[in-house]
């Protein structure tokens, strides 16, 4: 099954008492938002904008990027799904491991796929493929690629559009966007969320920044008003607000940093370096779904099951920062797991 992602509890009974399983921001929006949202919720009454026209013009203010290069979607899930339909039975290549939805959107359509670890010198590649899918910064491994190397790929292969998702960029430590570049090269879309950043995966809300012929043809595509109110105007009110509300960055390496040694210092791990907000990390004892088993029964705490990502396997989990009390208690159930184990 390629499908799996994380903050699945829908499928236990046990109460989570700690979320480490989605990559998510763990803090939530302040109440300033919620008030707004409600505030503005009977307008709820008339349909929305069928291309989130405001929501699009801010996004553009904000940017600096014209309106006719922006695509807003109902969260970036729909971005690579329409982008997979427009490249239907093309060829791609796919960077892993990485984000299973690439591989389930080009099979739906009919791709012809090749497969490149990100642990392989992809980035002086020569493509012969259509279109090129790379996570940057990746799920799950938390590996990025610069702006220079991007700028390489796109100059190197003329031929071959890639995809880039900058999900994660706003839960990155210094990571620099390549979405300048799009002034320069015609072979370049870019995938942007705001769930992972603001913690809002319940609207569904992303966007994308692509050749005003891509995006014409992403219009006939998309069905109308597939974003809805109440969704764009969360949009609006995030990109009007945008500094006070993304996490601080000084809190972020903090976390990352205390989250790191914590994971570190238990022999039986083996964790993968990470700016981002979470990390992949290799079992070197037990194995992932039994992992995952025993923190939900005995603790309440939900971790990421990392074995259906290509190129892996049982041996492999996903954790996200999380608060510093929640880590604690799962650095002491993790302890736990591996002395029974021994």
């Amino acid at each position: 099954m390629l499908h799996g992602h994380g903050n699945d509890r829908y499928r236990f009974e046990n109460k989570i008492v700690a979320d480490f399983s989605s990559n998510v921001w763990f803090k939530p929006l302040p109440e300033s938002f919620f008030l707004y949202l409600k505030n503005v919720f009977k307008s709820v009454i008339d349909y929305p904008h069928p291309e989130a026209g405001d929501l699009k013009k801010n996004l553009s203010e904000f940017y600096a990027i014209p309106g006719n290069n922006i695509w807003v979607t109902n969260g970036s899930m729909e971005g690579i799904y329409l982008l997979a339909q427009l490249f239907a039975k093309k060829k791609s290549a796919i960077i892993f491991p990485c984000f299973s939805e690439y591989e389930c959107a080009c099979l739906r359509y009919e791709h012809n796929l090749s497969f490149y670890s990100n642990k392989s010198d992809f980035k002086n590649r020569l493509f012969n493929e259509d279109v090129i899918w790379i996570g940057n910064p990746n799920n799950p491994d938390g590996h990025t690629i610069s702006v220079s190397e991007v700028e390489n790929l796109l100059l190197n292969n003329p031929g071959s559009t890639f995809i880039i998702d900058e999900t994660y960029t706003g839960v990155t430590i210094n990571f620099c966007s390549s979405y300048n570049l799009l002034r320069k090269y015609k072979n370049l879309i870019i995938l942007r969320s705001f769930t992972k950043t603001f913690a809002i995966p319940g609207i569904r809300l992303g966007y994308l920044f692509a050749p005003k012929l891509v995006i014409q043809k992403l219009a006939e595509l998309s069905i109308p008003w597939s974003v809805n109110t109440l969704a764009i105007e969360a949009g609006k009110f995030i990109i009007q607000h945008h500094s006070e509300l993304s996490p601080l960055l000084t809190e972020m390496v903090e976390l990352n940093k205390k989250f790191h040694k914590k994971l570190t210092a238990l022999v039986e791990l083996e964790v993968y370096h990470s700016q981002s907000n979470f990390f992949l990390v290799r079992l070197k004892k037990g194995e992932a779904a039994e992992l995952k088993s025993f923190l939900i029964n005995r603790y309440g705490i939900l971790i990421r099951d990392a074995s259906n990502f290509r190129g892996l396997n049982d041996r492999y989990i996903r954790l996200s920062i999380q608060s510093k009390k929640d880590i604690e208690l799962l650095i002491a159930a993790l302890k736990s797991y591996f002395n029974e184990l021994s």
